[in-house]
């Protein structure tokens, strides 16, 4: 969490309207910085004398609708933020869930690009044969080759 992030958070925190995971971030963040601790004991400051003078005395009617007021045309904002909060949270999940499945792709045809088998050669007395019977079939000459004298084959043509 970046500062920017946190000072949006901190007056959320003052009035113990924060989520428990926006919490830990923000508490996380506090650890390490010490600008937005300032800035969260001047909201606990401020956040203590409204509360202070809330308890002073009677109020007018008006001034509980302000609050209520108030609150209702926060409430969407809070929505939102809760909202970006959530869905920053699923970006970062399927992110991580396409780097981990294009790396799972790669792997798996990196191990599968191996050099192709070449396909079975017939016996080399068919090769000679067929070559030996177009030779006859165009009326050239031919001669038996040393694997066909070897293997014992009779021509008929």
């Amino acid at each position: 969490m970046n500062c920017s992030e946190a000072r949006k958070l901190i007056p959320l925190s003052t009035t113990g309207d924060l989520e428990p995971d926006e919490a830990k971030l923000l508490e996380a963040h506090l650890a390490s910085c010490q600008s937005c601790r300032v800035l969260l004991e001047a909201c606990r400051a401020d956040h203590r004398l409204i509360a202070s003078l809330r308890e002073k005395g009677p109020r007018p009617p008006e001034f509980g609708e302000f609050w209520t007021g108030l609150k209702k045309k926060l409430e969407p904002e809070l929505r939102k933020r809760r909202a970006r909060v959530v869905f920053h949270r699923v970006l970062r999940g399927i992110t991580a869930a396409a780097v981990l499945l294009i790396a799972v792709t790669f792997l798996v045809n990196f191990e599968s690009e191996k050099p192709p088998v070449p396909a079975p050669v017939e016996s080399y007395g068919t090769v000679h044969e067929e070559v030996n019977l177009e030779k006859n079939q165009q009326g050239l000459e031919f001669e038996e080759c040393e694997l066909c004298v070897e293997t014992n084959r009779e021509f008929d043509f």
